[in-house]
């Protein structure tokens, strides 16, 4: 998908950017994984989470752990698919694009 959104941005724009899009898309994708840490971590430590070998945990906590690792990220899951429905590069939309990204670099090509 990474690269059809390049190949998007070159087809909107005129102007070939894929090392601007892959790097924004990975710098979007560090950023998310370390906020998502952070906010698992927040969220076990409000229900009560104590880090350490021996000591054992509540119920408070082990609930927590339960949502951070199920049921919160099946919501966002979700929401992650609900996005994709509004995904505007289809498999008709991607052959019209490839064909007229493919005319123009010929056309560039030979002047």
């Amino acid at each position: 998908m990474i690269g059809d959104v390049a190949d998007h941005i070159e087809y909107e724009n005129h102007r070939r950017a894929t090392g601007f899009c892959f790097s924004g898309i990975v710098l979007a994708l560090k950023l998310g994984l370390g906020f998502g840490g952070a906010i698992a971590g927040i969220i076990i430590s409000m229900f009560g989470y104590v880090s350490g070998d021996s000591y054992i945990q509540n119920d408070s906590a082990l609930e927590g752990i339960r949502l951070v690792s199920s049921i919160i990220p099946a919501i966002l899951f979700g929401v992650g698919v609900l996005a994709l429905h509004f995904y505007p590069i289809t498999k008709e939309y991607n052959e019209n694009m490839q064909a007229e990204l493919a005319a123009r670099r010929r056309i560039s090509k030979n002047s």
